[in-house]
């Protein structure tokens, strides 16, 4: 296996990847080493299936580092990467200092400069972060708080050239889990011609936190913010724009793109006048746009613990209860007002940071969104995402922005009221357990088709329809449609799973196509089908990268219009099995939405009204207040609302974090 030089810190343990066998790998897959090998746990066995929507290829060892284009220099030192299938790599390279100690709760400090050369052939640790469904581990943490490093990925072609367009890739995981390692772009890269950048960032309390303590400690307005993560995705660009060069990148080409919580991260960018200049177009997938609440981030929960942000004074009362400090929540809420600012500094900085982030775990309040920046004024706008974009004196840049048809599903197939899961069988035997039957289609069907479409609605065509008014810059909207899976286990994949969150990613990664779990998922026919659109769909992507306008050379391709006021189309993508690559004209509206569920035959009023209230209950779900009260007194006047809140959803508020 390929190392670092001699000082580099040995690595924490990293999220489960999905891999493909290939020429030039390390010795072992990492799915070959979780399924047959001997220390392969249940409850990392038990997250397979679900683990195929989740992109990864491990990078192996290159042959010719000799290859004089492998050797960059930085302004931070010399880096040696590696060549693998044609594409120059070089991993793990640090664009800020290591946020520990004093740095904990700090802007990131530009990085250190190195002696020698640092042989740039291994991804570094993973931000530190719980282990979960989507990243499973024998232990309850893995990853490290020194974490800030990127990648770099180039096509291995003779000479530099003309400078290339570069993109630069914010991972998602609901800002609490992820890394950049997950992702290999190096099919983008390829046959794009564009150099990729992939970057980590720091996560959960660790990336988004404020306290007054905090600011009386630190004096500059960023470190004040709290808006810690977006600060190092901000120096992640910094860091591209004075060292890309070398790699034969552009920096007055810069397209940054991310998905899920990643498209959030992507949508503060743009709405971060500290980052204004470092990129010149965006792509948000399935992205986020809701901030969190400056007031709510603070202060102590009510009675009904429901709030829109995690509360830092909640977080430091279990913090204390874990230290022996205090026994209850009252105790610890009145332990905590008699500290100094100095004191609650100490135990911030002090704490080992899972405990850290184990204290955030049970803070989480009911109806908490994913974690998100913070409109502070400095390194947000103290409007928000929405504000920033709505404000004439904000810069906007050529956009991509969609979601997929499906979305919901990802987060629904594991909820026992609608699926039923059981032992796994036959070729899968080694698998603990796999869905077994989807016991209500008719109710799973509608709770996916609302919920999927207001995550359109917000994340699409409303953010369409409002950029179209300013008319700065071109906005081109999506749909992901395909959804062409087999059937495992007698349940068709295709109505489980279909078009979900992040399927898209298996598209725009194209290596994960390949791995052993999407393989079983797939038919040949569908196999076929899916490559086929990836290479479109890459071909989309790359194209904007290049000019802001995603019109591909190949002629065989639709043409993708704007979005415009007058002329309000969209691409919708699927693959021949389906409807090809189409355009649809027209818009979505909340009120036909609400209407296609009101109508909805093929569900009784109780399960309607389930549907509605889960799909607009909590922190950025919440639709105009006039239209919740017209929908529930027209369908459902008799639904006992907040008792359904509490018996069905206040048990979600400790539920682990899978956007």
């Amino acid at each position: 296996m390929c190392s670092l030089s001699g000082a580099s810190k040995r690595r924490s343990p990293r999220p489960l990847l999905i891999s493909s066998t290939q020429a030039g790998s390390r010795s072992r897959s990492t799915v070959e080493q979780t399924v047959h090998g001997p220390r392969a746990s249940k409850k990392r066995l038990n997250a397979m299936l679900l683990t195929f929507v989740v992109l990864g290829v491990l990078s192996g060892c290159g042959a010719g580092r000799d290859d004089p284009a492998l050797r960059v220099q930085t302004l931070q030192g010399t880096a040696l990467g590696q060549e693998v299938d044609q594409v120059r790599q070089w991993l793990g390279l640090p664009f800020a200092q290591a946020p520990v100690g004093e740095l904990r709760f700090r802007a990131p400090q530009p990085p250190l400069p190195w002696t020698g050369v640092r042989e740039a052939v291994e991804h570094q640790s993973a931000c530190v972060q719980k282990s979960g469904f989507l990243n499973p581990s024998d232990e309850p943490y893995m990853g490290a708080e020194d974490c800030l490093y990127l990648n770099v990925y180039a096509a291995s072609t003779e000479g530099r050239g003309t400078p290339k367009p570069v993109m630069v890739w914010i991972h998602g995981g609901g800002n609490t889990i992820g890394s950049a390692e997950t992702y290999d772009p190096s099919d983008l890269a390829k046959d794009q011609g564009v150099v990729v950048v992939t970057t980590q960032y720091r996560m959960s309390s660790l990336g988004w936190f404020r306290h007054a303590a905090l600011r009386e400690r630190n004096s500059e307005p960023t470190d004040q913010s709290g808006n810690f993560g977006t600060l190092d995705t901000i120096e992640a660009l910094r860091w591209v724009q004075s060292n890309i060069e070398a790699f034969g990148g552009d920096p007055n080409n810069v397209t940054i793109f991310g998905e899920s919580a990643g498209g959030h991260n992507v949508a503060a960018l743009m709405a971060s006048p500290l980052a204004s200049g470092l990129f010149h177009k965006a792509i948000i997938q399935s992205g986020i746009l809701s901030v969190g609440d400056l007031v709510h981030a603070e202060a102590p929960y009510p009675a009904s613990r429901q709030a829109n942000s995690i509360s830092s004074f909640e977080v430091i009362n279990e913090l204390l209860i874990l230290q022996g400090l205090a026994s209850t929540r009252e105790e610890a809420a009145n332990r905590q007002r008699g500290l100094s600012n100095a004191e609650i500094q100490s135990l911030l900085l002090e704490s080992e940071p899972t405990m850290l982030l184990d204290a955030e775990s049970k803070a989480r309040p009911v109806g908490v969104g994913m974690t998100r920046a913070f409109p502070d004024g400095t390194v947000i706008h103290s409007e928000g995402i929405l504000g920033a974009l709505i404000d004439p004196s904000f810069p906007l840049v050529p956009l991509i922005i969609g979601t997929n048809r499906e979305e919901n599903k990802l987060f629904n197939m594991r909820n026992n009221d609608y699926v039923r899961w059981g032992p796994a069988s036959s070729v899968l035997s080694f698998l603990p357990n796999l869905p077994q039957e989807i016991l209500k289609p008719d109710a799973y069907a509608a709770l996916n088709q609302f919920g999927s479409g207001l995550w359109k609605l917000r994340a699409g065509d409303d953010i369409a329809r409002l950029l179209a008014t300013r008319e700065d810059a071109p906005v081109y909207l999506y749909r992901f449609d395909w959804n062409h899976f087999g059937v495992v286990n007698d349940v068709d994949l295709q109505e489980l799973i279909g078009a979900a969150h992040a399927v898209e990613l298996l598209f725009l990664f194209p290596k994960a196509l390949d791995n052993l779990f999407v393989q079983y998922a797939l038919t040949d026919e569908s196999e076929d089908d899916a490559k086929k659109l990836s290479a479109s769909m890459r071909a989309y992507w790359g194209a904007f990268a290049h000019s802001g306008a995603p019109s591909p050379l190949d002629s065989s391709l639709t043409e993708w219009p704007p979005f415009t006021i007058d002329a309000p189309r969209s691409l919708q993508f699927d693959g021949a099995l389906g409807a090809g690559i189409t355009i649809h004209e027209g818009e979505l509206v909340l009120e036909t939405l609400l209407e296609d569920l009101a109508s909805n035959e093929a569900i009784d009023d109780q399960t309607r009204c389930e549907i509605f209230t889960r799909a607009t209950f909590g922190d950025g779900n919440a639709l105009p207040e006039q239209a919740t009260t017209m929908f529930y007194r027209a369908a459902c006047s008799d639904f006992d609302r907040l008792g359904y809140i509490e018996r069905e959803l206040s048990r979600l508020a400790q539920g682990e974090q899978i956007d």
